[in-house]
């Protein structure tokens, strides 16, 4: 950021609202930021066949509902409140299991995966709890999924989010950062306030008790994703590019 105010950059992109507030805060002018996006590759991310292989391949019971949460184990994803939901989670909806994957990619915190671990075998819930590691292919896991749930209240955008709607997989995320510019609350998936973990809990279990609430949310989810499909994100980019260029004035020659 103060790089940016120093060179004064011409335009500044902003993958959300949120971080489009936060470059505000920090000094940026209003007038210097454009708000764009991340794009996602949508046609990686269809709805296909052959469901149950993540299952099959973890143990998990074909029937069971899935809950899974994606990114990287650092401590502001708050893979805390999502142990805290599935604890109090398993009591309304007991055939449910969980996956968080996703590792320490940067190495910044060695002890994060162990003490998620611990909670959970504290918590009761260590046999219900998957931690596969970092995934090379995350679409197995997602078309196993039953729903996402995704507690960062610090998420500059989101972008497991899309792709789990992608897939027409229903989320419940926290009504803050990226996931409150994505998700249209009880439409094409569910915001919760944030630190709520009752309301992630009563979220998920309706999606539990209600298949048609599951069904229909997941298809608007679908359409919403195609919001953020990578080729509107270029062709936005290649405009803003040449709008830019097409206001600077050259000499002769």
């Amino acid at each position: 950021e103060r790089w940016l105010l120093k060179r004064s950059a011409t335009r500044v992109l902003a993958i959300s609202s949120a971080v489009r507030s936060h470059l505000i805060a920090s000094g940026i002018p209003e007038t210097r930021i454009t708000l764009l996006p991340n794009g996602i590759n949508l046609e990686k991310f269809r709805e296909e066949p052959g469901r149950g292989a993540f299952r099959k391949e973890h143990g998990l019971w074909p029937y069971c509902f899935l809950v899974v949460m994606v990114g990287q184990l650092v401590p502001w994803k708050r893979h805390d409140l999502f142990l805290r939901m599935a604890t109090s989670l398993v009591t309304s909806v007991p055939d449910v299991r969980f996956v968080i994957a996703g590792d320490d990619a940067y190495g910044d915190h060695p002890a994060c995966l162990q003490s998620l671990q611990s909670m959970a075998r504290q918590s009761g819930i260590g046999e219900r709890v998957i931690f596969p590691g970092h995934l090379a292919d995350i679409r197995p896991l997602l078309r196993d999924a039953d729903c996402m749930v995704h507690p960062a209240d610090r998420e500059p955008f989101g972008r497991a989010i899309v792709e789990a709607m992608a897939m027409g997989k229903p989320v419940v995320a926290v009504n803050a950062g990226g996931p409150a510019d994505i998700i249209r609350h009880d439409k094409d998936g569910f915001l919760v306030p944030v630190g709520d973990v009752e309301a992630m809990a009563q979220a998920v279990t309706s999606l539990r008790q209600d298949p048609a609430l599951a069904a229909r949310i997941g298809v608007a989810a679908r359409q919403r994703a195609l919001a953020f499909d990578v080729r509107q994100t270029a062709r936005s980019l290649a405009d803003l590019y040449d709008s830019l260029l097409g206001s600077v004035t050259t000499g002769p020659g």
